[in-house]
């Protein structure tokens, strides 16, 4: 979260001069590339500097969320915007039971192929594939 605070300014700038729709869509492009180059990090520092570009790409995905600001009838803004944080809120809350069930049941499948350490597993580290599926709706 910490590239997505000093990049929030650029992106409502970037917002600014070209339209919120360009800001969202690169925003957009960022995340998804840093998210899957992430499940492929050969080091825990290259994990936390792709992690850093999603947080960038992060910074950008709030540019949406002025527009619709906006365009809510005042009468309707805050059960809108409201809405929004819970739909966020509920993402995070997701996100960390899935975490809670891909590394456990990834943690299983590992340790019975311990054996050999060939589990035929596309993505052989759990993390790997966690990054992957939390990747997977941008």
């Amino acid at each position: 979260f910490g590239a997505s605070c000093i990049t929030t300014p650029l992106f409502g700038a970037c917002a600014d001069a070209f339209g919120r729709r360009t800001a969202t869509l690169l925003a957009i492009c960022i995340m998804s590339v840093g998210g899957l180059a992430s499940t492929a990090a050969p080091t825990f520092g290259t994990l936390v500097l792709l992690q850093a570009l999603v947080g960038v790409g992060l910074s950008g995905a709030t540019c949406p969320f002025e527009l619709l600001a906006e365009l809510s009838p005042s009468a309707a803004r805050g059960r809108t915007l409201n809405s929004v944080a819970w739909a966020w809120a509920s993402g995070t809350l997701l996100t960390v039971l899935l975490a809670w069930v891909v590394l456990s049941v990834t943690a299983e499948d590992d340790e019975a192929d311990a054996g050999g350490g060939k589990g035929g597993h596309p993505l052989p580290v759990p993390w790997r594939r966690l990054v992957l599926v939390t990747s997977m709706p941008v």
